[in-house]
C-alpha cells in the first residue's frame, strides 16, 4: 500500500514536470509517511486493526441504544485506547479521527450527513474526545517506551551477567568500604572459594600485599581518580599466592561502586621470569663469551664491547665505548683497517683477518677477526657485528711449525740417502738432491712420475703390493730391497723404507720414501756367497762320495748274507732297496737348496733302488721340476708310496707308475693289485700319516682308491711346488 501510494503521487508529480514547489510538497507527505509507519506491512497492518477495531465499537454503539440517545463516544473511546494499546500513538490518534468523523456524521441531527448546524453541535463533544484520546495516547505510548527501556536494560543486565560469568577474568563488585557485593565464577576458581564465602568477605580478607589501612588508603584513591590499574597478591583459600593484574574503576552514577576486574598473571609472571633469565643468559654469553666481541658504528667507533674483550686489552668499558678501534691497534694495522673499512661496509662482510690490538700495557695481542654488518630497510649500513678470537697460541704454534718446517726442508736437502713425497696418486711431489742424483733425472721429471716406474720389472709385482698394503693401512711401514732403474738404464741395488702421513686434503694421505743405494753391499755379499756356494758345494759332495762308497759296501755285505742264508732273501731286498732311497734322498739333500730337481728324474732314481717289476710311463712333453725347497719331501712321499705298494701288492704282480700332465696341476699315480687282506691289515696305517703329514699343505694333495682290486694313490702337485721350465727361471 505505501508503495502504491509512492507510485501514485511520483506519476502525479511527473505529470506536474515535478517543479521545485511540487518535491517540497512530496517530500513533506513522505516524511509524514514515514512518521506514521505506513512504509512498513506491519504499520500498515496497525491501521487496519484500528479501522477494524472503531468498525466495531460503531456497530456495537448502534446495537446498544438508538441514534437519538447520543452516548456516540461510549464505545468510541475504548476502541481509541485499544488501538493505542495494540497499535501505538499515530493508529490510536487515527482512531481518535475516524470517531470524531462518526460522531459528527452519524449520531448527529440531520443523521448521516454533514452540515454546518451538525459541526457545530458536536464541536465541544469532539473536542473533549480529542483531548481525552490525544491524553490515552500519550499515555500508553509512554507506557511503551519505558516497557521498551525496562526490557533493553534487563537485557542488557543479563548479558553484562554472562558476559562477566563467561570471562576467564575475575570480577568483583565492592563498596566503599571494600566489602565484596558481587562475584563471578572466575574469580572464586581463581582463590578456591564459593561465591557466598567471598560475599561476607572484605577486600582487606584477601590481599596479601597491603594492609587494611593501605587497602582503604587506595580505595580512596581510585575514587580520586576514577579508575587504577596495579598488580597485587591475593590470598587463596588454601594458603598459597596467586599474582594478580587488578584494573579498578569507580562507578559514581551507579551507586559508588567500585567495579574490579582481576587477570591471573601467574602465567605471565613465568614467562617474565623466563624471558629475564634469558636477558641473563644472552648478557652472560655475550660478556662472557670466550672469544672477543664489539660493534662498530659507521664512524668505526665502538659502540658496544663484551667484557672478554675488556679482559684481554686490559680497559674498562668506559675506555673503549665511544672511541675508534684503530686507536686500540698497531699503527700499521691501524692504518690497513682503516683502508679497508669502507669497503668492508659495502661488501657486508669480513673473514677471518688478523690484526694486532694494542693492550693497555703497551703490548700486543694478536687476534682473528671476522665481521658483518647490520643494514636498515634502505640497506644503508647502521653497526656491525665484529667477533675477535685470540690466536696467540695459534701464533706461537706457527712460528714453532715454521721452525720445524725450516729444519725439516734443511734435513730434506741436506740428507746423504735419497728422500721423495708422492700423493694419493703415487706421483712425486718433492724429491731432494740425493733423490734426483741417484736416479739422475731433475726435480721437474721426477714430479711427472711414480716409484713403480723406477724400480725394476723383477720387482714390480712385489713393490705394488706392498704399496698397496701401506695405502689400505694395513701395515704403518715397510722396508724392502729391491733393483731400481736408473734414467740411463742402469740397474742398481737400493734399500726403501716407506710410510704414509697425512696430507693437507680432507682424508688424504701421503706417502714418503727414503731410498739408500746398496748396489757395492749386495755385489759384495753376491760374491761371498758365492764362494760359500763352491767351497759348500765341494765339500757336500766330498762327503755324499764317502758316504756312497760306505753304502754300497753295506749293499754287498747284504746280498752276501742273502746267499747264504735264502730265507732272509726277501727282507735284504726291502732293506737294500731302504737303503738306496737314503742314497737318493741323501743326494738330493746334498745339492742346494735354490736348485730346482727333475720330478721325473726322481722317480727313475727311486724306481732303480726297488727290486721290484714296475711298469713306468712318463706321457709328459717336457720336463717338470720340483722347487728346491720341497724337493726333499716330494722324493720322501714318492718312496713311501711305493714302498706301500710293494709291500701290500698281490704275488708276482707288477706295480704301474704313469706321469701325467693336466693344466698346471701334475699327476704320479702309482697303481697295484692289492692283497685283500693285507689292505684289510693296513687300513689307514703310518705310512699314509706318514705321506700326509709331508705333503706341503698348499699346492699338493693325495688321492687314494680301491677300484676292482687294484689300490691306486695319486699325487696330484701344482705351481709353485711344481715348476714346468726350470731353464726360464
Amino acid at each position: 500500500m505505501p508503495g502504491i501510494f509512492r507510485s501514485a503521487i511520483l506519476n502525479r508529480a511527473e505529470l506536474k514536470s515535478m517543479d521545485e514547489g511540487g518535491e517540497n510538497f512530496l517530500s513533506w507527505i513522505e516524511k509524514i509517511f514515514d512518521r506514521v509507519n505506513l512504509y512498513t506491512s506491519r504499520g500498515t497492518l496497525s491501521y487496519l486493526i484500528t479501522l477494524m477495531l472503531m468498525g466495531t465499537a460503531l456497530m456495537v454503539r448502534i446495537a446498544v441504544a438508538p441514534l437519538e440517545a447520543g452516548l456516540q463516544y461510549l464505545t468510541f473511546f475504548p476502541a481509541v485506547a485499544l488501538s493505542a494499546i495494540l497499535c501505538g500513538f499515530w493508529p490510536g490518534m487515527f482512531a481518535i479521527l475516524i470517531g470524531v468523523c462518526m460522531a459528527t456524521f452519524i449520531f448527529e441531527q440531520p443523521y448521516y450527513s454533514i452540515s454546518l448546524h451538525s459541526l457545530q453541535m458536536a464541536f465541544w463533544a469532539n473536542m473533549v474526545f480529542v483531548i481525552d484520546g490525544f491524553i490515552v495516547c500519550s499515555a500508553v505510548a509512554a507506557m511503551h517506551r519505558y516497557q521498551d527501556k525496562l526490557k533493553t536494560a534487563i537485557l542488557d543486565n543479563k548479558r553484562a551477567r554472562q558476559i562477566i560469568e563467561a570471562t576467564s577474568d575475575g570480577f568483583w563488585l565492592c563498596d566503599i568500604n571494600g566489602k565484596i557485593l558481587d562475584v563471578n565464577n572466575s574469580y572464586c576458581h581463581m582463590t578456591g572459594y564459593n561465591r557466598q564465602e567471598l560475599l561476607t568477605m572484605n577486600i582487606a580478607d584477601i590481599d596479601a600485599n597491603e594492609p587494611t589501612k593501605g587497602i582503604f588508603t587506595h580505595i580512596q584513591w581510585v575514587i580520586q581518580h576514577g579508575c587504577d590499574v596495579f598488580e597485587t597478591q591475593h590470598r587463596r583459600k588454601n594458603g598459597e599466592l596467586a599474582n594478580f593484574e587488578i584494573s579498578a574503576s569507580y562507578l559514581q552514577d551507579a551507586g559508588h561502586f567500585i567495579l574490579v576486574f582481576a587477570r591471573d598473571i601467574a602465567e605471565r609472571k613465568r614467562i617474565e621470569a623466563e624471558i629475564e633469565q634469558s636477558h641473563l643468559t644472552l648478557d652472560d654469553l655475550y660478556n662472557n663469551a670466550p672469544c672477543g666481541y664489539l660493534s662498530l658504528g659507521v664512524d668505526s667507533k665502538i659502540i658496544q664491547v663484551n667484557q672478554t674483550e675488556l679482559n684481554w686489552l686490559g680497559y674498562t668499558r668506559e675506555e673503549m665505548l665511544g672511541k675508534k678501534i684503530m686507536d686500540f691497534q698497531t699503527p700499521l694495522c691501524a692504518k690497513e683497517y682503516e683502508m679497508h673499512f669502507q669497503k668492508y661496509i659495502r661488501d657486508g662482510s669480513i673473514l677471518d683477518i688478523e690484526v694486532e690490538m694494542l693492550r693497555k700495557d703497551g703490548t700486543i695481542l694478536p687476534l682473528l677477526l671476522s665481521a658483518n654488518t647490520i643494514n636498515d630497510a634502505d640497506g644503508n649500513f647502521v653497526m656491525s657485528r665484529t667477533s675477535l678470537i685470540d690466536i696467540t697460541d695459534r701464533k706461537g704454534v706457527e712460528n714453532e711449525l715454521r721452525k720445524s718446517e725450516s729444519r725439516f726442508r734443511l734435513l730434506f736437502e741436506k740428507a746423504p740417502i735419497g728422500i721423495a713425497l708422492s700423493q694419493q696418486d703415487q706421483k712425486f711431489f718433492a724429491t731432494n738432491a740425493a733423490f734426483c742424483k741417484m736416479f739422475g733425472y731433475t726435480e721437474e721429471e721426477l714430479t711427472r712420475r711414480s716409484i713403480t716406474e723406477l724400480t725394476h720389472q723383477d720387482d714390480l709385482d712385489l713393490t705394488r703390493k706392498m704399496l698397496g698394503n701401506l695405502l689400505d693401512g694395513d701395515i704403518s711401514e715397510y722396508s724392502i730391497e729391491k733393483k731400481y732403474v736408473r734414467k740411463n738404464g742402469e740397474v742398481f741395488w737400493g734399500k726403501a723404507i716407506a710410510t704414509t702421513f697425512a696430507g693437507d686434503d680432507y682424508g688424504g694421505r701421503y706417502t714418503m720414501g727414503m731410498v739408500q743405494d746398496v748396489s757395492e753391499r749386495v755385489e759384495r755379499e753376491a760374491r761371498q756367497l758365492s764362494e760359500v756356494k763352491k767351497q759348500r758345494d765341494v765339500l757336500v759332495r766330498e762327503v755324499h762320495h764317502r758316504i756312497k762308497n760306505h753304502l754300497q759296501g753295506v749293499v754287498g755285505l747284504l746280498r752276501q748274507s742273502a746267499i747264504e742264508h735264502s730265507a732272509l732273501v726277501e727282507v735284504v731286498n726291502a732293506v737294500i732297496g731302504k737303503i738306496y732311497s737314503i742314497a737318493i734322498i741323501h743326494g738330493l739333500q746334498a745339492s742346494t737348496r735354490s736348485e730346482d730337481v727333475d720330478l721325473a728324474g726322481v722317480m727313475e732314481n727311486i724306481i732303480d733302488a726297488t727290486c721290484t717289476r714296475i711298469e713306468y710311463e712318463n706321457t709328459l712333453e717336457q720336463p717338470v721340476f720340483l722347487c728346491g725347497e720341497e724337493a726333499v719331501p716330494i722324493a720322501l712321499v714318492l718312496n713311501e708310496l711305493l714302498t706301500n705298494a710293494c709291500k701290500h701288492r698281490s704275488a708276482n704282480t707288477p706295480i704301474s707308475i704313469r706321469f701325467e700332465k693336466d693344466g698346471d696341476d701334475t699327476m704320479i699315480t702309482i697303481a697295484n693289485n692289492s692283497d685283500a687282506n693285507r689292505l684289510a691289515a693296513m687300513g689307514d696305517g703310518q705310512g699314509l700319516n706318514l705321506v700326509k703329514s709331508l705333503l706341503p699343505r698348499k699346492s699338493a694333495h693325495l688321492e687314494t682308491g680301491l677300484v676292482m682290486g687294484i689300490y691306486t694313490a695319486a699325487l696330484i702337485l701344482s705351481p709353485p711346488v711344481t715348476i714346468s721350465n726350470s731353464a726360464s727361471i
